[in-house]
């Protein structure tokens, strides 16, 4: 009886094409796991960038408002002034990033820098971070109690905040539907 080895079994360079095609999956599979991990960094990035835009242009919003509440300038260009920042066509601009443009009631943007700041109805502020801009609009508006109050939408339109002038009270409600504007559900009073 004649013996027939393993090797005689096994045709001549199978083990080198099997070796082949397991080393070709694994590099497909970490081809596919890097290029995950870079789309979720890229993503991580981007957010956080949107995040650092919506504070920077927040930041805007704040310092102008502080100045329409508390210390009530004559003139448009002293708010911009008084916030570190200058104004030039009606737009309030900052070395810290951000962009305000002052809106009055009929939604037109106001352009007077030596206008008076109680015709500001809105202001709107740009901010921007590594490319990325975000936007916040700010309603200002007189409380029907006699004391000023300002309003602002959170994440387009889901909650509006508003802040009364005389004690600082600040109250946030869900609103109710985007599409047809700002629809508070609930008691909003502010005392």
């Amino acid at each position: 009886m004649k013996n027939i080895g393993f090797s005689k079994l096994i045709p001549k360079g199978s083990v080198l094409v099997f070796s082949l095609i397991i080393l070709s999956l694994m590099l497909v599979t970490a081809l596919t796991l890097l290029a995950s991990s870079v789309s979720l960094e890229k993503s991580a990035l981007s957010s956080g960038d949107s995040t650092k835009a919506f504070q920077v242009a927040n930041t805007g919003n704040e310092k102008v408002l502080y100045q329409l509440y508390k210390i009530r300038p004559a003139t448009i260009d002293l708010v911009a002034t008084n916030s570190g920042a200058t104004c030039n066509g009606g737009v309030i601009t900052s070395s810290e990033g951000w962009t305000v443009r002052l809106f009055d009631t009929s939604d037109t943007r106001i352009t007077d820098c030596a206008g008076d700041p109680g015709t500001i109805a809105s202001i709107k502020s740009d901010g921007a971070s590594q490319g990325t801009t975000r936007a916040v609009q700010i309603a200002v508006a007189a409380a029907a109690t006699g004391g000023n109050l300002s309003c602002f939408s959170v994440s387009p339109f889901e909650f509006i905040c508003c802040a009364l002038q005389s004690n600082g009270a600040v109250k946030c409600r869900q609103t109710s539907d985007s599409s047809a504007g700002l629809i508070v559900s609930g008691d909003m009073v502010l005392q």
